[in-house]
């Protein structure tokens, strides 16, 4: 195996390390995928400019502990399974991981390379329009580089390359395509993860993000709880979906073991572990849902049409690869990144200088939440299930900024401020959740309180006007349970 120098870090980082995996000699390629994976091989250290890339970690590696230098953790048959024809393979290693990078080849721009992967043997689904593309426009995406492909008679078509990925979820959610939900029609696997993901071209079209992000500085209040309404809904519905596919028990355990995870890797001052309610089920996920992924037809004026948006299915990409999952996540988790995104949106209007006074931040939440609600399993938005004193939506809004900081530890950029600000406030929260605790007892005190006296009576132990004071102090327990609820932090 070959060693890549990386470029020199910047003073008080750690950088990755990357090296290029080759294939046996009785399974090397022909020249053309050699001479592409050179001339990959020589530009790697451009890749640290991607903001797809991990180009660097903080000085976390004390803790988490370094990567071997031999680059363990690959089985032999992962070395010697072919990959998808032109790509290449390179293991990164960071302080707490090693990933394995798929990157396409120099000629990517080429259409007789996509006419290739039209009879890929790892291809699925309806790739067959890549046989015809005769023209290919690239970008950069979010996951990693990002093809516009004139197909000819099969129309516009995007591919996005996956250099990153854990298990295959694009594919995964390809299943819930339909008319609200734009899902990939295709793509290309390898060992089960994506590396390529083939989709109609509907990049034209204004993300609810951007279009949030505008009609709150334009002051348009009415618009902005509208976009966010069709979001929740959309969200919901999806999740109505995907309970009918997978709806299992809570995993609890793992899910704190998680947290406990990214804590230590993050080196976040901050902990926070809870119960779960029964009624917080596990099911499939979108993982990375954010307004950036609800993408909104336009009107006959050629406005964005709130009432008509679609949610896009990607592939989680990078964020998944650098601490995968290892259980099933409840919905509340995709609902926490929908806060996330509205908070990203509320600050990015807020900036700028011709903004209008905004509504307030719950008020925007609350109508994501009660639009998802309206539209997901009834048992996933009950009263127990948002439950905040057993988790409900603050630990996985927690959850979402500590990944939100490992990613931005991970590409090398300063974590966004309300990253920050929400990690700085955890500790508020959970002293507001403990002094609310006092009602709990006190409510369970009037209840033992009460169920003493009855007993103390029935067997004879108290005359009945001496039992009568306990078991009239039973009816303060509704009330204050009450009031340890309203204590709790509300779920918007």
């Amino acid at each position: 195996m070959r060693r890549l120098a990386p470029p020199a870090n910047p003073a008080g980082r750690l950088g990755v390390t990357v090296r290029h995996r080759r294939q046996p000699d009785e399974h090397r390629e022909d020249e053309a995928r050699s001479a592409g994976a050179k001339g990959m091989a020589a530009d790697l250290a451009a890749l640290r400019e991607k903001g797809w890339f991990p180009a660097a970690a903080t000085a976390m590696a004390d803790a988490a502990g370094a990567v071997d230098a031999s680059g363990g953790g690959a089985g032999d048959s992962e070395r010697t399974s072919p990959l998808p024809p032109g790509f290449t393979a390179h293991e990164v290693s960071l302080p707490w991981t090693t990933l394995t990078m798929l990157l396409p080849p120099t000629g990517i721009g080429d259409p007789v390379w996509w006419h290739s992967l039209a009879d890929a043997t790892d291809s699925w689904g309806d790739v067959a329009a890549l046989a015809s593309v005769r023209v290919v426009r690239l970008a950069e995406g979010r996951l990693g580089p990002v093809a516009h492909l004139d197909c000819g008679r099969y129309g516009l078509w995007m591919a996005e390359i996956v250099p990153f990925d854990a298990d295959g979820h694009g594919r995964r959610l390809s299943d819930f395509s339909d008319d609200r939900c734009h899902g990939a029609k295709g793509g290309v696997q390898w060992r089960g993860r994506d590396v390529l993901l083939l989709r109609r071209d509907l990049s034209e079209l204004p993300t609810a993000a951007e279009a949030l992000r505008s009609v709150l500085v334009a002051g348009e209040s009415t618009l902005a709880l509208a976009l966010v309404r069709n979001a929740g809904g959309l969200l919901g519905r999806f999740h109505m979906r995907a309970a009918k596919v997978v709806r299992i028990p809570r995993d609890a355990g793992r899910w704190n073991d998680r947290l406990k995870r990214i804590e230590e890797v993050t080196h976040a001052k901050t902990l926070w572990r809870a119960p779960h309610a029964a009624e917080t089920e596990s099911t499939i996920t979108h993982r990375s849902f954010s307004l950036e992924c609800v993408l909104l037809l336009r009107d006959a004026a050629g406005e964005p049409d709130s009432s008509r948006g679609r949610l896009l299915l990607p592939a989680p990409g990078l964020a998944d690869s650098l601490l995968p999952l290892d259980a099933r996540m409840p919905a509340l988790r995709d609902v926490a990144a929908g806060y996330r995104s509205i908070e990203v949106a509320r600050r990015a209007a807020e900036a700028e200088p011709d903004c209008a006074p905004l509504p307030p931040q719950g008020e925007l939440r609350r109508e994501f939440l009660d639009a998802w609600a309206a539209k997901a399993p009834r048992a996933w938005s009950s009263d127990a299930a948002l439950d905040s004193h057993r988790g409900g939506l603050p630990v996985w809004e927690y959850e979402q900024t500590l990944v939100e900081l490992l990613l931005a530890r991970a590409t090398g950029e300063e974590p966004t401020e309300s990253t920050l600000w929400f990690l700085d406030h955890v500790d508020r929260i959970q002293a507001r959740m403990f002094r609310s605790r006092t009602f709990a007892a006190a409510a369970l005190t009037a209840l033992c309180c009460s169920g003493f006296g009855v007993y103390a009576w029935l067997t004879g132990m108290l005359l009945v006007m001496q039992a009568l004071p306990l078991m009239m102090v039973g009816l303060l327990h509704p009330p204050l349970r009450r009031l340890y609820r309203r204590a709790a932090p509300p779920p918007a």
